[in-house]
């Protein structure tokens, strides 16, 4: 708009430089921003960079498009091992440290039988269509990021012509892919809630009918497994029974399976904790999620632990369909207050249980005191400010910090952070 009302010069603007210019074409703001500048200057740059290869294969001259909408005319291609990327990377190489977890049994096999739903699917998939080049159409490029694409590029000209079965052969595909990324990244509660979803009849029909293989079983089996353990999960009839004898039952034969990312970032944070220790300045630690909803639930585990964490998550699912009354005092008193003040206006006032956990740098040199150590005199020496901050460094040390890279109600927030 400031460039449209000439509020900025566009002839003193020395050059542009677009990021992700691979989305120019679905953005009409920034193609409209580089024609407004290229007709009041003809001198200035204009500087296209993505990293994203893949996107400029799709569709038809779409390299071609992209550098005619920013006014560009010379294509640079730079792949990382060509020698002055490498040489630019290796100055400033990061300290990459990589933790290998290792999975459950009950994880390895849902892993594998979704592996092998994924291998069936394809392989009928290439049955069904014999006049479709189908040798990118493989089990390992369908666990990657890029089959989609691949899938657009090679169906979407003739997706019309595309049987029903095929196009449900391709979203069972989909919805196991779904499956297996979500089987490392959410908790076995929220998996198991998923995964319970995909049994309904609806969902049977519309199937191409992978729910009846015997993965699909075993797929079933081990995710109750990681919730309920060993046992049966209770029906609703002795629940209702329970009920009526007055009786608050709680299901105790939960066998609920932490993420063993959850205990890899514990420990990571122990060790963190034991070498700050040693040194004067108060440390930070940036916890970087993929979403805020990871972020939410990684703040919950700090705080409460895992095993509070997903009897919440629990309780809150499958304990309200069946009925089930929770414990006391599992559940905070801000997220009961939230749960009723749900849909109402205004600002929510603090509660209580706020007011608690804000805990002042005074509270905390009263609240704890030194072995060996006089009361009286450790009120003396903690007016001056090393001491203060000696305090301050020992039991906030180090602050540790959860932050998701999607942040949509922030998306400056990560750039603050650091």
């Amino acid at each position: 708009m400031d460039i449209l009302m000439e509020r900025v010069p566009a002839d003193l603007i020395t050059g542009v430089i677009v990021w992700k210019a691979h989305k120019i074409l679905e953005s009409c703001q920034e193609a409209f921003i580089l024609r407004l500048f290229r007709m009041k200057n003809k001198t200035g740059f204009v500087k296209g960079l993505s990293s994203s290869p893949l996107s400029f294969t799709a569709g038809f001259c779409h390299v071609e498009r992209v550098m005619r909408n920013l006014f560009v005319k010379k294509l640079y291609l730079w792949p990382r091992f060509h020698m002055d990327i490498n040489a630019c990377l290796e100055k400033c190489k990061p300290e990459v440290i990589e933790l290998h977890l290792k999975m459950t049994t009950p994880v390895k096999q849902i892993q594998m039988a979704v592996l092998d739903l994924i291998t069936e699917t394809v392989q009928e998939l290439r049955r069904s269509n014999s006049t479709i080049d189908t040798e990118e159409f493989t089990p390992e490029n369908a666990i990657s990021k890029s089959f989609e694409k691949i899938l657009k590029v090679q169906l979407e000209p003739i997706w019309h012509q595309l049987s029903s079965r095929t196009k449900m052969l391709i979203a069972d595909l989909k919805v196991m892919r779904t499956v297996l990324m979500y089987l490392t990244q959410y908790d076995c509660v929220t998996f198991y809630n998923l995964v319970n979803s995909l049994r309904t009849t609806e969902t049977a029909i519309q199937s191409s009918g992978w729910m009846f293989l015997g993965a699909a079983e075993t797929l079933f089996v081990n995710a109750k497994l990681r919730v309920f353990g060993s046992a049966a999960s209770p029906t609703k009839k002795s629940v209702r029974e329970d009920n009526a004898k007055k009786l608050k039952r709680e299901y105790i034969d939960q066998n609920l399976e932490a993420n063993p990312k959850w205990l890899a970032l514990s420990e990571v944070l122990a060790e963190i904790r034991e070498e700050v220790q040693e040194g004067k300045n108060l440390e930070k630690c940036l916890v970087v999620t993929q979403d805020d909803r990871t972020s939410q639930q990684l703040k919950e585990y700090l705080i409460d632990g895992a095993q509070v964490v997903l009897r919440r998550i629990f309780y809150r699912t499958i304990g309200a369909k069946m009925g089930l009354q929770p414990p006391p005092n599992l559940f905070r008193d801000k997220d009961k207050n939230m749960q009723k003040d749900k849909g109402k206006k205004g600002k929510k006032t603090k509660t209580t249980e706020e007011a608690k956990e804000e805990v002042t740098l005074t509270q905390i040199t009263k609240k704890y005191e030194f072995v060996g150590q006089d009361k009286s005199e450790f009120t003396n020496e903690a007016e001056t400010s090393e001491e203060i901050e000696e305090i301050r460094r020992r039991f906030l040390s180090p602050l540790i910090m959860v932050q998701s890279v999607r942040d949509n109600s922030d998306p400056f927030m990560m750039t603050r952070l650091l």
